[in-house]
């Protein structure tokens, strides 16, 4: 048997129980479990460049042990105060590259529609997981659940 890469992505994506992304006027958005090596380096970086962003003070219980670590400021600042580039286009930068705001733009998108897709794709999958926990060891009819997407 011989199928391209694209074409066993998509099947085990369908099997896995997840879309491979999101195709919208032409610009496709990956889901987060499917993005290529360029794609998943961009993305690494922009997780690790969030640790470098000036945060709210951590929430600490009466014994001085941190419960909840601060979250960053908004909008996002480095340390030094001065304004970073929003999340949302570094997101899309990732994804798409850096010309992907523009093709985003001249696709009639926003950046923030990534950031949606990425939510969307992701509650997707969650509630298909939740869906076959919720079935497992049923003796229900699976067709049901798979017309539910």
């Amino acid at each position: 048997m011989s199928e391209t890469f694209e074409a066993f992505r998509a099947q085990a994506a369908e099997y896995l129980g997840f879309a491979a992304g999101i195709e919208i006027n032409g610009i496709f958005i990956p889901h987060p479990s499917a993005l290529d090596d360029d794609q998943q380096q961009r993305y690494n970086e922009l997780q690790l460049s969030l640790e470098q962003l000036d945060r709210w003070p951590d929430t600490r219980n009466d014994e001085g042990e941190v419960i909840r670590i601060g979250s960053p400021k908004v909008p996002h600042r480095d340390k030094g105060g001065n304004l970073v580039e929003d999340y949302d286009v570094r997101l899309t930068k990732a994804l798409l590259g850096d010309d992907g705001p523009a093709k985003l733009k001249a696709a009639g998108g926003y950046c923030s529609d990534v950031t949606l897709a990425w939510t969307y794709l992701q509650r997707k999958t969650a509630e298909r997981a939740d869906q076959d926990s919720k079935s497992a060891g049923s003796t229900g009819d699976s067709e049901a659940l798979s017309g539910s997407d």
